[in-house]
Parts: C-alpha cells; sequence; structure tokens
C-alpha cells in the first residue's frame, strides 16, 4: 500500500470536488489495509465493499449491537498493525541520526499531541533537517584523475597538491543558503595555501 498515493488521490478527489459543490471526501487506511489483506487488486473491490456492507448493515446491524465495542476496536486494531511498515522503520533508524529524529519526532508527537499538529511538527523538523544538510554541502579537494583518457576530477587519486590551482568541487546545490558555508571553507583554503 502507497500511504502517498493514497493521499494525493483524497487530496484531487477534494480539489476537484470543490469546483463542482461535490461533497468533502475521505478515504480509510484501515479499509484499504482490510482490502490488501483481502487480495484486492483494482478499484472495484471499494464498490463491492460498499455493496456488501450495505447488505451487511441490512442483515447482521441488529445482531451487532451486542457486540462489545473493545471487540470492533480489537479488529481495527489488528488491520492497523497490520500498516505498519516495520522494515523501513529500522531502516530509516539505521540511515542516520537526522532520520531517526524526523521520525521518534513525529511519532512521538502523534502520540500526544493533536493528529494535525502531529504532522505540522514532522514537517517542520524534516524540513528543519533538510535546510541544514543543504545549507551545508560538502566540498571536496580534488584532482585530475591520472587514468588515461579521463577527464574528470576526484577526490581520492592520492595524487599532491598542484602548487599553482587549488581545485575543489561543491557536492551540492549552491543556493542562498549555503552562502556562508561554502565562503567560510574557501576563506579558510585561502588562509592555508595562500
Amino acid at each position: 500500500i502507497d500511504g502517498n498515493q493514497e493521499f494525493v488521490g483524497q487530496g484531487l478527489s477534494n480539489l476537484a470536488g470543490a469546483f463542482f459543490s461535490g461533497y468533502a471526501s475521505s478515504g480509510s487506511f484501515n479499509r484499504s489495509g482490510v482490502n490488501y489483506e483481502a487480495g484486492a487488486k483494482t478499484p472495484l473491490a471499494a464498490v463491492l465493499s460498499a455493496v456488501f456492507l450495505i447488505a451487511i448493515l441490512l442483515l447482521v446491524a441488529p445482531l451487532a449491537r451486542y457486540l462489545p465495542v473493545p471487540v470492533m476496536a480489537a479488529i481495527l486494531f489488528i488491520v492497523a498493525y497490520g500498516l505498519i511498515d516495520f522494515p523501513h522503520i529500522r531502516a530509516i533508524l539505521r540511515s542516520g541520526r537526522s532520520e531517526s529524529l524526523v521520525l521518534v519526532t513525529t511519532f512521538c508527537a502523534t502520540l500526544l499531541l493533536d493528529l494535525d499538529f502531529a504532522i505540522y511538527l514532522g514537517v517542520i523538523v524534516s524540513l528543519m533537517v533538510f535546510l541544514y544538510r543543504t545549507s551545508q554541502p560538502a566540498i571536496l579537494d580534488v584532482k585530475p584523475d591520472p587514468a588515461d583518457g579521463s577527464y574528470h576530477h576526484s577526490a581520492d587519486t592520492g595524487l599532491p597538491d598542484c602548487p599553482q590551482v587549488k581545485m575543489l568541487r561543491v557536492n551540492g546545490a549552491i543556493f542562498f543558503g549555503a552562502v556562508d558555508h561554502v565562503e567560510n571553507i574557501l576563506r579558510k583554503v585561502d588562509a592555508e595555501n595562500p
């Protein structure tokens, strides 16, 4: 299940509905999880599940009032548990501190705060990590690759520096947020090798 695609689909349906006086729509990740577990492959599954839901409501609704609410909640929890992508979470936690910070912050915020504020907090922390990372691009001391016919520059050639020209490569985008970092590195290089 691609959660991003589900959000995009719901957003586009609400956007289109705004122009045609439609009702605001929403989808249920639990319903998507049940469809996925049942082996549904096409959007027709949503139509058929709606038809079956109507039939169940008409035939079984009188009996459902005897079903305890905790049992219904347990069914939803079981379905929701299947939507958690544990291998992806482990990969994020192993990938680095900043990604782990975003994950843990968003997770704790969803447990302790309102859901909309928790999502905003996760987006803000993610944006701060991204801006911090892009504002400090790696600047490498490079030299021409000694291989025959190669016109590339590499940081791991093992060659000594050229006494006349210092070659540096900026690994990342140069934009206004990275100006101070790049300027400081260039001034430091200039001070070490005037």
